[in-house]
């Protein structure tokens, strides 16, 4: 008998533990979750969150969690408890987290209050270590992670750099020999394929008959 309610158990367990594809902000400002094999969308934060990031396994969601002061933190939430937690950054003003691809850790925006400038910082996924990487440089932004989780690669508009997880610098990229438009704002990122041969981008191109702004692109 006990050897049955530990199975029935381990399946009601196994059953609640469900994994998602991908999130995003719907039209009504709520961070949503989406599971193609249900076809349906499924609300996680409904106010005071953005640029969510789920994580590799499917089952947590980072994102920027704000108040009513303006203060952004970085907070991560379990799809299946709902369980929430406030990563002990050690700032009030961090954004865009995002996982690196074995799930152990997140890599962020942080303002550096020792610079008075924006740097990316990384913390453990269990919510320990906060490290800020690129210390030495002036500014950087919108970081994006090497397929092996060893390299975190971000970018100040100029240039393209690629840090490891020590913070030592280990390649710069310059952005006009990768694109002769008008160039990439503040948050967009560069993405390296698996191979580390291509870098994926979204940039402004300098193309003709925008009244509003330029257009957005995507690069290779």
């Amino acid at each position: 008998i006990l050897l049955l309610f530990l199975i029935i158990g381990a399946l009601q367990v196994n059953m609640q533990s469900k994994s998602y594809d991908y999130c995003y902000v719907n039209k009504k400002g709520s961070i949503c979750a989406y599971s193609v094999a249900d076809n349906k969308e499924y609300p996680v934060v409904i106010t005071m969150g953005d640029a969510p990031s789920i994580s590799p396994d499917g089952k947590k969601v980072a994102y920027t969690a704000s108040n009513k002061k303006g203060d952004r933190f970085i907070a991560v939430i379990d799809l299946n408890t709902k369980k929430k937690i406030i990563f002990n950054t050690n700032s009030n003003n961090c954004y865009g987290p995002v996982w690196s691809p074995n799930g152990k850790l997140i890599a962020y925006n942080v303002f550096n209050s020792q610079t008075s400038k924006w740097s990316i910082a990384v913390i453990d996924s269990s919510n320990t270590a906060p490290k800020i990487l690129t210390g030495q440089l002036e500014e950087s932004f919108m970081p994006t992670w090497t397929f092996d989780s060893k390299n975190v690669v971000v970018q100040n508009m100029q240039n393209v750099y690629v840090f490891n997880l020590s913070g030592s610098l280990i390649n710069t990229y310059k952005i006009s020999d990768m694109t002769k438009d008008i160039g990439p704002s503040s948050s967009d990122r560069f993405i390296f394929t698996n191979d580390n041969k291509k870098i994926v981008f979204s940039s402004e191109a300098d193309e003709p008959g925008w009244s509003s702004g330029p257009p957005t692109a995507v690069f290779i």
